[in-house]
């Protein structure tokens, strides 16, 4: 018995590990994503590019035609459009949820093709949820720094 509770509790502590999408860099102290350039795919070999992920804790946002002095609550990036059919995205936490309080990452997985050759511009859309006092306020943004 005290075997099988010995093993049990390895899983337990132990598995959460291994289904880590990507690992964070946690020496970065500035809000940002890095780095600012993505690597170079290369034909028939597996790519695979982290982003490392701090937001902003505060900022000026234009809700409604109105300028104001938010809090960032969080983050979430929603989609990235343009990856190659055969290219994916994960993030770590696994909902892209990401704060100020803890750098996150994501990570690009991919096997280039022939047929995929080519600049793919990115444009990674996410919502930023900015706290006004009691209000939890959406402003949408895409960044388009990225190919």
């Amino acid at each position: 018995m005290k075997k099988i509770l010995l093993i049990a509790t390895f899983l337990v502590y132990f598995a959460p590990a291994k289904a880590q999408n990507c690992i964070a860099d946690t020496t970065i102290t500035e809000a940002g994503i890095y780095p600012e350039t993505l690597d170079t795919a290369k034909l028939d070999v597996p790519y695979a590019h982290t982003f490392q992920v701090l937001a902003i804790k505060d900022t000026v946002v234009d809700y409604l035609g109105n300028i104001i002095l938010a809090e960032i609550d969080s983050v979430k990036v929603v989609k990235i459009n343009g990856l190659p059919a055969s290219f994916q995205y994960v993030c770590e936490p696994q909902n892209c949820v990401f704060t100020w309080e803890k750098v996150s990452c994501i990570k690009l997985e991919g096997n280039p093709t022939a047929a995929e050759e080519g600049v793919h511009p990115l444009e990674i859309i996410t919502t930023a949820y900015a706290r006004w006092g009691l209000l939890r306020l959406p402003v949408n943004d895409t960044i388009t720094d990225y190919t």
